[in-house]
């Protein structure tokens, strides 16, 4: 059965308040605010996570908070990206991968968190993505071969600690991985790499706006945000679904959450995400 699409999705404004953005989703998926807009500009860039229980979490410099949760703490490195790998907590800050360690309270102020190193990564400007079975694949500038690589660490990465799968002259914006398969976003395309020493195939094109952001849908295909859209890409279905500036993606279970921009611009969730891959178009 084809599923349907449902056009310009209006939410309750009582739900989204004003500016509510246009979507177009399968009839099977729902959406509402987890996080509702804000009036003013929160401050600074944040990194943008989430949980394996749902809980949205942002990085801004040192700090971390998880607002529906009321959790807030201070790290003594800079936070650029979390990430986890079932209730680990995994921390990217600089070249150093690691993860928070509980330091005592203090009697006042913001509680205060040690970040652990577990490895350095020979890359800059790196992004990571869990990989399955305990693996994350990485994906960044290695300065030392001037080119971009993408590779696997972890259990299958074998005693070698970090297990290179594919070299490219492009600057890589974004990875992701499924345990088979390793996804990255370069300029306008998204590229898939079936398995170390196996080449790169056009999995999908946008001519004229670079992919920011990439995602893996639990049902199959994959999401990705562009500096004006988010938008959806499968086997058998491909488009832009959803009108956004400068979004970030997370996906957990059966939902994908996508932050406007910033804190200030609400995070909005996609329930039972996995209808897409059933689209037919």
């Amino acid at each position: 059965m084809r599923a349907a699409l449902v056009l310009l999705l209006l939410l309750s404004p009582a739900l989204l308040g004003a500016g509510v953005p246009e979507l177009a989703l399968p009839e099977e998926v729902s959406a509402r605010w987890v996080i509702e807009p804000s009036k003013g500009d929160r401050g600074a860039d944040v990194s943008f996570a989430v949980d394996p229980k749902g809980t949205v979490w942002f990085g801004v410099g040192n700090m971390a908070f998880a607002p529906t949760r009321n959790i807030l703490f201070r790290a003594d490195r800079q936070i650029d990206q979390l990430l986890w790998l079932g209730d680990l907590q995994l921390v990217r800050s600089g070249a150093v991968l690691g993860r928070f360690e509980a330091l005592e309270d203090p009697p006042k102020g913001v509680p205060k968190v040690h970040l652990t190193p577990l490895t350095e990564i020979p890359f800059s400007s790196w992004r990571m993505a869990a990989a399955g079975s305990g693996d994350i694949c990485i994906a960044g500038y290695n300065p030392l071969k001037q080119v971009s690589q993408i590779a696997l660490l972890g259990p299958r990465a074998g005693g070698s600690g970090i297990r290179v799968l594919y070299e490219t002259e492009a600057q890589i914006s974004d990875v992701a991985c499924d345990g088979k398969s390793t996804y990255f976003a370069a300029g306008g395309t998204v590229w898939k790499v079936a398995g170390a020493g196996r080449p790169a195939e056009v999995f999908h094109a946008q001519p004229r706006r670079a992919v920011r952001r990439i995602a893996l849908n639990p049902g199959g295909g994959l999401f990705y945000g562009t500096k004006e859209t988010v938008g959806y890409a499968g086997e058998n279905a491909r488009f832009d679904f959803m009108r956004c500036s400068r979004c970030r993606l997370a996906v957990a279970k059966d939902s994908l959450y996508i932050l406007k921009d910033r804190v200030s611009g609400g995070v909005l969730r996609l329930e039972g995400v996995g209808a897409f891959s059933r689209l037919r178009l």
